[in-house]
């Protein structure tokens, strides 16, 4: 699916998957390139970093980072594209592996698209429309099967809430984000500390809803807790037996 864009950006997308000076260089290019991308030519931009980061493995949080700078420079500009933006984001997501770096560039997009695609013309209803454009396809995620996804979410989902503009969520999406992290918590008791950030986050700018479920989160929690605790028993169960079998060895010799 070749695109037929600037070669010399196509250079430098793939030189974010070389060495450390290589990468510099390119991504300075690379930011030059997007201050003076026309708003017509950004999604053939998108589509190009799209193929970049299918193609070259090492570079995914730096070709990420990329739609950031992107929503800092062109701001509403940015809002026709949020759908194909977070499509990648949540395909990057369930292949990131739980890389917490590829996972951290992608929370910072969505915050500066909701900061910098929102600006003081932006009728209220139009807000609403863009919170709930860059929530529901998170929100949606906490419930998948794949763990680096749902983990990867809940650090999306946490940026976004911890936003200023959050304040344009409705009561009807930051029910779903509450009711979807409940679920996430409740079936994953290996890794909850993302999800636990979430529901903090939530818990200090909408407490009134977050009450609603807090019996929910309390039994949740009660659950973690002995999950947490019967694998320390376990664990030093086996480290006990371990010296004891050490002991035993040693003194046989």
């Amino acid at each position: 699916m070749g695109l037929n864009l600037n070669p010399i950006l196509r250079q430098e997308l793939a030189n974010l998957d070389k060495d450390t000076e290589s990468r510099k260089s390119a991504m300075k290019a690379l930011k030059s390139y997007v201050k003076d991308l026309d708003s017509k030519a950004i999604p053939g931009f998108l589509a190009q970093v799209f193929e970049t980061k299918e193609t070259n493995s090492l570079s995914g949080e730096y070709t990420i980072s990329l739609y950031e700078i992107l929503a800092r420079v062109h701001g509403p500009n940015i809002v026709p594209q949020i759908d194909t933006i977070m499509s990648t984001i949540v395909k990057t997501l369930a292949s990131s592996a739980g890389s917490f770096p590829l996972q951290q560039a992608c929370s910072k997009v969505i915050p500066a698209i909701a900061r910098y695609g929102i600006d003081p013309t932006t009728k209220d209803d139009k807000k609403r429309v863009i919170i709930h454009s860059l929530c529901k396809p998170l929100t949606d995620s906490l419930l998948a099967s794949q763990e680096s996804l749902t983990s990867g979410a809940a650090l999306c989902l946490k940026a976004l809430v911890d936003c200023d503009n959050w304040r344009f969520a409705s009561d009807e999406m930051v029910n779903r984000v509450c009711q979807n992290v409940v679920v996430a918590l409740d079936s994953n008791s290996n890794q909850t500390h993302l999800q636990m950030g979430l529901v903090m986050s939530l818990a200090k700018h909408n407490p009134l809803i977050v009450e609603a479920y807090a019996r929910l989160l309390i039994h949740t929690g009660l659950r973690i807790l002995g999950f947490i605790n019967h694998r320390v028993r376990r664990s030093a169960r086996f480290s006990a037996s371990c010296i004891g079998h050490g002991s035993c060895m040693a003194r046989a010799s």
